[in-house]
């Protein structure tokens, strides 16, 4: 059994092992973390920005766990019900998306298509679903169509609710 100085200096020395070997010191986290935004900011288009999250997007990337992204598509604005019929001039150029109340799953709200304006990605045109006489953008098909085009551009495999694409 070790003694208490003996177990105290295993213990570090463990976790030095650990952090160099696998996860990084905290000032290579800091030094990747800020790799990820620069290239976030250096890859930003016209219209799209995309955000790393989890993991990968704090500057921890272990082989094998998952990179989250976020597009954001910056000429696309969701606005109020109560703004749906009197469109502010100053969205006039951008495509709109009326946020209904429905009942939907938790986190989700119906988002009625109210103007669509280009250029907007490949992928948004493709989620869009007629429901009577309104037109409405679909999440589900949104994600998949994104992960696909993802897919199609780096060569990379993903994987979008569980299933490999």
């Amino acid at each position: 059994m070790m003694n208490p100085e003996e177990s105290e200096r295993m213990s570090v020395l463990l976790s030095t092992y650990l952090e160099r070997r696998f996860i990084g010191t905290e000032k290579t986290i800091n030094i990747k973390r800020g790799m990820v935004v620069l290239n976030e900011l250096l890859g930003k288009e016209d219209f799209v920005e995309l955000i790393h999250t989890g993991s990968f997007g704090e500057g921890c990337s272990l082989k094998g766990s998952d990179i989250d992204i976020m597009m954001v598509i910056t000429n696309i604005k969701g606005i109020y019900p109560d703004q749906c019929n009197n469109i502010p001039q100053h969205l006039a150029h951008k495509t709109l998306l009326c946020i209904r109340e429905a009942d939907c799953r938790p986190g989700y709200v119906q988002s009625e298509l109210v103007q669509l304006k280009q250029p907007v990605p490949a992928p948004f045109l493709k989620s869009i679903v007629r429901i009577e006489n309104s037109f409405f953008i679909s999440s589900d098909i949104f994600r998949e169509e994104y992960v696909l085009d993802h897919v199609s551009v780096t060569g990379f495999k993903c994987e979008s609710n569980g299933r490999t694409k």
